[in-house]
């Protein structure tokens, strides 16, 4: 699974939102984007200023963001609902790499490399 970079996020906000920006505005904005989420596809809404979540917004709109939520029952009975912003990982990718990029990648794949589970010559030349 590919990981959305400070370069991807770049990228992907100058091909959405790029006629309105300068290339240092896009740097910016990417960086700050990705300060939030690190090697995270996921953040809390409560980590945001209004600003920040204008922004998220904004990005939402492009198609770069997307939301989610989630409800917990407290002891006393009301509702507590948690709001997340998701990074939209394929479509960035997408936009940054270009559609060769959308592989899935099998995390089952590492089983059927044989090499990988041969324990002959080379624990055995260690040994001698």
């Amino acid at each position: 699974m590919a990981i959305v970079t400070i370069e991807d996020m770049k990228v992907a906000i100058s091909k959405t939102l790029g006629t309105e920006m300068t290339e240092d505005e896009v740097d910016l904005m990417a960086n700050h984007i990705m300060s939030f989420f690190g090697f995270r596809e996921v953040i809390i809404d409560n980590k945001l200023t209004a600003r920040d979540r204008d922004i998220f917004y904004q990005l939402e709109n492009e198609g770069l963001l997307k939301t989610d939520n989630e409800e917990a029952t407290l002891k006393k009975g009301k509702r507590w609902r948690i709001h997340y912003w998701v990074l939209n990982r394929d479509y960035i990718i997408k936009l940054s790499r270009g559609p060769e990029e959308e592989e899935v990648v099998n995390a089952y794949d590492v089983y059927t490399d044989e090499e990988m589970w041969d324990r002959n010559s080379d624990d055995e030349d260690e040994a001698a």
